[in-house]
C-alpha cells in the first residue's frame, strides 16, 4: 500500500528537524514528492532557517544536542507569525512525564520512533487539513474586520448627515426669526452713538446756566455714565455681530450651496489661510510645509479658503506658542490628501467623534461656538471630499482633507519639502 499523501496541498512546506542524518532522509522519503521538505540537523540550524522558510508544519526530534525539541517549540510560538505553524515531536521516550511537557511546550503531536510512514502520513494530514482551515478563519475573520469598519464609518456617515438634516430643519425655521430681531438690535446699536453725542450736548447747554454747586457733583457722574453707555453699545454691537456670524455659520452648514469650480493653486492657499490664521498672533506656532512648489486642486475657490481657515486656526491653536504645525500633502489614487498636524494636547479620545457635531467645543466659554469643523465637514462634503480625523495618545490632533483629484496647474511639480517661519508658508 502506498504511504504517499493523498488530497494534500502540493505547496504545503514542511521543516524537518534531526540530528540522525539517516532520520531525516528517511523522513523526506515518506512525505517527498507530495511536500516540499527542508531538512536541517539542528535546533539552531531550525529556528535561523524557519524565517526564510515560512513552513507550514514542522518535523523535529525532541532529544537533540544544543536546542531541544521542547526549546525549538517554545520559540517558535514565542514568534508571532509561528504560532499556529503545527509541530509534530518525534522521540523514542515513552514516558507520559515526557509526552505532558513536549505538549505544554506548544507541540500540536508526538510520534514515537521508529517513525511508521502510514502513521506520519496521516498526522501530516490531520494538522495540515487544520492549518487550512486556521487560515480560511483568520482570512474571514479579517474580512468581517474590514466590513464591520465600513459599516462603522457608513454608520458614522448617517448619524452626521442626520445631525445635519435636523440642523437644516431648526436653522430654515428659526433664522428668519432671528434676523428680524437681529436687525433692529443693529440698527439701534448703530444709531446710540449719535444720540449720546446729542444727550451730551444738550446737557452740556443746560448746565452751562446751572449755578457751580449744582455743575459740580452732576458733571463727572453725568460723564461716567456716557462712559458706561457707549461700552454698552459696543458690547451690543459686538454681540449683535456674534449672533449674525453664528446664523451665517448655520446657514453655511445647511445649504453648502454649489458654486464655480475652479483650479486654485493648494500650496498658496495655505499659506494665504495660514497668514490670516496667526497674522495678529505675537508669537505663533512654526509652521512646517511638506508640499510641492505648485499644486493646482479643481475646487470651489470660497470653500476651500473657508476649509483651510478652520483647520489651520484650529492647529494653531491648539499648537500655542512655541509649538509647530505640519502640513503634508499625499497624492493617492483618485484623490489628494492634505494633512495638517499640530503639537498640541491632541482630542480625547471620547470627543473623537464628536468633533464635528454642531456647537461642541472644549474650549472656554468665549473661545468659539463650535461651528468651525461641523462647517468644514459640510464644506468638504459638497466638494465631493471628506475630512478624517485621529488623535494618537501623546502626539496632538491630525486632520485629513481628502479631494477627488482634478487636472493639475501646468508647471512647478517639483516635490519640494521646507520649513518656513511663521508668517509664510511657501
Amino acid at each position: 500500500m502506498s504511504t504517499e499523501p493523498t488530497n494534500a496541498e502540493p505547496q504545503a512546506r514542511i521543516l524537518v528537524c534531526d540530528d540522525s542524518q539517516t532520520l531525516r532522509e528517511v523522513i523526506a522519503g515518506i512525505l517527498e514528492p507530495a511536500y516540499h521538505c527542508l531538512l536541517v540537523a539542528s535546533g539552531e540550524e531550525a529556528l535561523e532557517r524557519a524565517e526564510g522558510f515560512q513552513p507550514d508544519l514542522v518535523v523535529s526530534d525532541l532529544n537533540m544536542d544544543g536546542i531541544s525539541g521542547y526549546e525549538v517549540c517554545e520559540r517558535l510560538r514565542a514568534a508571532g507569525k509561528f504560532r499556529h505553524v503545527p509541530i509534530v515531536l518525534l522521540t523514542s521516550m515513552t514516558d507520559e512525564e515526557s509526552r505532558v511537557r513536549g505538549l505544554e511546550s506548544g507541540a500540536d503531536d508526538y510520534l514515537y520512533k521508529p517513525v511508521r510512514p502510514r502513521e506520519l502520513c496521516a498526522r501530516v494530514r490531520s494538522l495540515l487539513r487544520l492549518r487550512r482551515s486556521n487560515l480560511a478563519l483568520e482570512q474571514r475573520s479579517r474580512e468581517l474586520e474590514q466590513a464591520n469598519r465600513s459599516l462603522r464609518e457608513l454608520q458614522a456617515t448617517l448619524v452626521q448627515a442626520e445631525k445635519m438634516a435636523s440642523l437644516g430643519t431648526l436653522v430654515g425655521g428659526v433664522s428668519h426669526e432671528i434676523n428680524n430681531p437681529l436687525a433692529f438690535i443693529k440698527s439701534g446699536a448703530e444709531a446710540v452713538p449719535g444720540l449720546l453725542g446729542d444727550v451730551r450736548a444738550a446737557f452740556k447747554q443746560l448746565f452751562s446756566a446751572a449755578a457751580p454747586e449744582v455743575q459740580e457733583p452732576a458733571g463727572p457722574r453725568f460723564d461716567s455714565a456716557i462712559a458706561d453707555l457707549v461700552d454698552i453699545q459696543g458690547e451690543i454691537a459686538e454681540g449683535a455681530r456674534r449672533i449674525e456670524a453664528i446664523v451665517d455659520n448655520l446657514r453655511r452648514c445647511t445649504a453648502m450651496a454649489r458654486g464655480a469650480a475652479d483650479t486654485v493653486d493648494l500650496t498658496a492657499a495655505v499659506s494665504d489661510a495660514w497668514r490670516d490664521c496667526v497674522g495678529q498672533a505675537s508669537t505663533p506656532p512654526r509652521l512646517e510645509v511638506a508640499m510641492p512648489e505648485r499644486w493646482g486642486l479643481r475646487t470651489q475657490r470660497p470653500s476651500l479658503e473657508q476649509v483651510l481657515r478652520h483647520v489651520l486656526r484650529n492647529a494653531s491653536q491648539a499648537a500655542g506658542p512655541g509649538g509647530w504645525v505640519r502640513v503634508s500633502l499625499q497624492e493617492g489614487v483618485g484623490e489628494v490628501a492634505l494633512t495638517v498636524e499640530d503639537s498640541g494636547p491632541g482630542i480625547p479620545a471620547e470627543n473623537l467623534n464628536r468633533v464635528f457635531d454642531p456647537f461642541f467645543t472644549t474650549r472656554p466659554p468665549g473661545g468659539g461656538v463650535g461651528l468651525g469643523l461641523t462647517v468644514t465637514h459640510g464644506l468638504m462634503g459638497a466638494q465631493g471630499g471628506r475630512i478624517e480625523v485621529a488623535s494618537p495618545p501623546g502626539q496632538g490632533a491630525r486632520f485629513t482633507l481628502h479631494w477627488p483629484t482634478g487636472p493639475r496647474a501646468a508647471a512647478g511639480y517639483n516635490d519640494l519639502r521646507y520649513a518656513t517661519s511663521p508668517d509664510r508658508a511657501a
